[in-house]
């Protein structure tokens, strides 16, 4: 993954600031800037601009993010993890032995669960979240600041009048090291290569050429041709996007939903209650679902492994006939298929988890 697949372009959670917008309350886009580039952009210093701006627009004693005004439009869904992350809160970690753990009881986590739950009061519903909030509700002012992913800068801010910037999601201090992109699980930012590749060394050094390349042409090109020069104006935002580009982050728990562990995050942050009761309840469920993730990982390469060698090494016997050359490709296309529909039939996947009401 990572600059060699494009679509890594449109994953990271960002936050939106209408600049024109801000100006009218009295801020000032250039010293905001300055302060994110020295590191000073804190979810303290977001809250003091954006905090308790909540207004019932229609008066009918209901906060949607469709019609009524906020200061920040925060799903309570995958935005909610997004924020921890940026925290410089870990999901989870490989150990030196290489094996996945999770630990979020620690003092670190409830300061951010405290912290980030200012931007749930009062929690926001909405009927329709892309297509009304984030392209309506945010262009037409209902909202100083939109955390979302970098691709609304090209699918729903197109047409914005006000002029706004792309900004990196804060920190939980200024002593935290660097600002933390969580890349969206539901984009497709990845390369897959074949298990029976005949010199993987070699296809591993073509693959890193691609991303190196990828990373001097394509994303200069993302960056100025697309999100710069057809959609936003100030060029400040070019060295935001690096401040987010550079420090992208996505893990095991994030993709695999261990004990269920992220609609809990949510909850926390969103309600700002039970973590100490609700972490306890789902460590074993964590646990379990880690050692079954394992286990399944095991297998299928054990298997993958003997199955194509054997497969592989008989077809590879062959005379290279143009015929036969044509057959060694269809056959082991072959083999994989059969491979995972034995795997599929063999082991009984749990269910894909999702979460959040737009997962």
């Amino acid at each position: 993954t990572g600059d060699i697949a494009a679509s890594v372009y449109q994953a990271p959670f960002c936050l939106y600031y209408n600049i024109d917008f801000g100006t009218d309350y009295g801020y000032d886009a250039e010293q905001l800037f300055a302060d994110i580039e020295a590191g000073k952009w804190t979810y303290d210093m977001l809250y003091s601009m954006c905090g308790g701006m909540a207004q019932d627009l229609n008066g009918d004693n209901s906060y949607f993010f469709d019609d009524d005004f906020t200061g920040i439009i925060a799903d309570k869904g995958g935005e909610c993890v997004a924020m921890m992350v940026s925290s410089g809160i870990r999901l989870s970690e490989i150990d030196q032995e290489g094996n996945i753990t999770v630990n979020l009881n620690h003092e670190r986590t409830v300061k951010a669960i405290e912290t980030l739950h200012k931007f749930y009061e009062p929690i926001f519903g909405y009927r329709d979240f892309n297509n009304v909030v984030v392209k309506k509700a945010f262009p037409g002012r209902q909202s100083l600041f939109l955390l979302h992913n970098v691709e609304s800068a090209v699918a729903a801010l197109r047409d914005m009048e006000d002029d706004f910037a792309i900004l990196p999601l804060p920190k939980l201090e200024t002593t935290q090291d660097s600002y933390i992109s969580l890349v969206s699980c539901w984009v497709d930012a990845y390369l897959a290569l074949p298990l029976n590749l005949e010199d993987p060394d070699f296809s591993g050094s073509v693959t890193e050429a691609l991303a190196r390349a990828s990373y001097e042409t394509v994303r200069p090109a993302a960056f100025d041709a697309t999100i710069k020069g057809k959609i936003v104006r100030h060029e400040k935002n070019l060295v935001m996007l690096d401040l987010i580009f550079d420090n992208l982050y996505q893990d095991f728990a994030n993709l695999n939903n261990f004990g269920n562990m992220l609609p809990s995050i949510q909850k926390w942050i969103s309600t700002g209650e039970g973590f100490a009761s609700g972490y306890a309840s789902i460590e074993n469920s964590i646990q379990t679902d880690i050692e079954n993730l394992k286990n399944i990982y095991e297998w299928y390469n054990s298997f993958e492994a003997a199955y194509s060698h054997h497969l592989y090494t008989e077809v590879s016997s062959w005379s290279d006939t143009h015929a036969v050359l044509w057959l060694k490709s269809v056959l082991i296309q072959k083999l994989s298929i059969l491979s995972a529909k034995i795997l599929r039939k063999s082991i009984q996947f749990p269910k894909q988890k999702r979460y959040g009401k737009n997962a």
